[in-house]
């Protein structure tokens, strides 16, 4: 499998209709996040995901998936990511279904089945969601749970893109790089690679810092030291150039 593909991960304050009363903590619960209060954070979205508010179940699930504000619990997140995900919150769909597909060695309370994952990307993907669009993507490049397919692959790709996925960008650039399921272009890989740069994923930046090295996709003249330092040095220094993961 081709190295440096990722999964898209989907932020917390996704917008969807809630009732009025559900928005009220959602949007508190939000604010406590910012500030690092996530104790708070908890109570506020637990009180959402009660009132009705699926975008509430999936935030609080989120909270109990990584242990932030209260004790981790990998069944509880599932069981909320479940109920915002049948709610309609495509974003809990999303989330259901990159437990389904890593292993985490832990008791995650979801069956480890790519199967699974796939349909849930997929529900997630033909919803809108774009970071659902990358992570099938995924799949259908590894054969796992699908019939390897990179054509369908880059399609989706594409749709992760125009959805403001950075890795998707990045994942199509990929492609492009090695003629999987495309036709192999090393100036539109290096001009997806630019892309996904500008949108903060540090290994398109680092993926651009290698084709400026070789000299391939890019114009010879811009290939000096320091042009090439710069996609590294955002690549090798993380902290100054935000997080890897695509959250829109």
């Amino acid at each position: 499998m081709i190295k440096g593909l990722g999964l898209c991960f989907a932020i917390l304050g996704t917008k969807e209709v809630c009732p009025p009363e559900a928005e009220v903590w959602v949007e508190r619960g939000l604010a406590a996040v910012r500030v690092g209060n996530y104790q708070k954070a908890a109570v506020c979205f637990k009180k959402a995901c009660n009132d009705g508010c699926a975008r509430g179940c999936r935030n609080l699930g989120v909270l109990y998936e990584w242990g932030l504000g209260i004790k981790q619990s990998f069944t509880k997140a599932v069981s909320l990511y479940k109920k915002a995900c049948g709610d309609g919150n495509l974003r809990g769909c999303c989330e259901l279904g990159i437990l389904c597909k890593i292993d985490l060695g832990l008791k995650s309370g979801v069956e480890f089945d790519y199967t699974k994952a796939a349909s849930l990307y997929k529900k997630a993907c033909d919803g809108g969601n774009a970071s659902g669009c990358n992570n099938l993507g995924l799949l259908y490049v590894s054969g796992l749970g699908v019939k390897q397919n990179c054509t369908k692959a880059a399609s989706l790709f594409k749709k992760a893109r125009k959805g403001k996925c950075a890795k998707g960008c990045r994942n199509l650039g990929i492609l492009y790089e090695h003629g999987l399921g495309v036709t192999q272009d090393f100036t539109i890989a290096a001009g997806l690679y630019e892309e996904a740069c500008d949108d903060r994923d540090i290994i398109g930046c680092y993926n651009l810092g290698v084709l400026y090295v070789k000299g391939q996709g890019v114009n010879h003249r811009a290939t000096s030291k320091s042009r090439n330092n710069l996609f590294f040095n955002r690549y090798q220094n993380p902290l100054t150039f935000s997080s890897p993961l695509c959250y829109k």
